[in-house]
């Protein structure tokens, strides 16, 4: 019995421990979602400040805008590329994520395994010494007979 209960503690414990990758492997997807989502914006922040900045050129700009215009179109590759930084590094955290949501799988799916295999083992040597009781009956109840049977005669 006290097999039993260390046995169950370990499939909780375990339990515990997949449900808590599980959530940081959500915690890390919504993470890389949000980021993506940043880098989007910046791209589209950049695309549009870039047109702005050459329509206005076209137009004829003074020398003083244009390095300034320059400067934010410098600053928004800056954090485009910061952006873009953060989105690799959360695709490596989000896969790392995953290989331990797969490996605590693993090991509770082996845990079930073992327990099932266990109860297997359990029922076979029920049945077999279950048998062996019915056996051993068996032949007390026939050597009974036999010995009746050869007091009558």
């Amino acid at each position: 019995m006290a097999y039993r209960f260390r046995f169950q503690t370990l499939h909780r414990y375990r339990d515990f421990l997949l449900k808590r990758e599980q959530i940081a492997l959500g915690i890390a997807l919504r993470n890389l979602e949000a980021a993506v989502v940043e880098r989007t914006r910046a791209e589209e922040r950049l695309g549009s400040e870039s047109q702005q900045c050459e329509k206005r050129q076209r137009e004829g700009m003074m020398v003083p805008e244009l390095l300034a215009c320059i400067d934010r179109i410098r600053a928004l590759e800056q954090h485009l590329l910061k952006m873009e930084r953060e989105v690799a590094d959360l695709g490596i955290k989000v896969e790392s994520a995953r290989r331990s949501v797969l490996d605590r799988e693993r090991d509770l799916k082996a845990l079930t395994l073992l327990d099932e295999r266990e109860r297997e083992s359990h029922h076979h040597e029920a049945r077999k010494k279950e048998q062996d009781q019915i056996d051993e009956f068996a032949i007390l109840g026939q050597g009974r007979r036999d010995d009746g049977s050869g007091s009558l005669r």
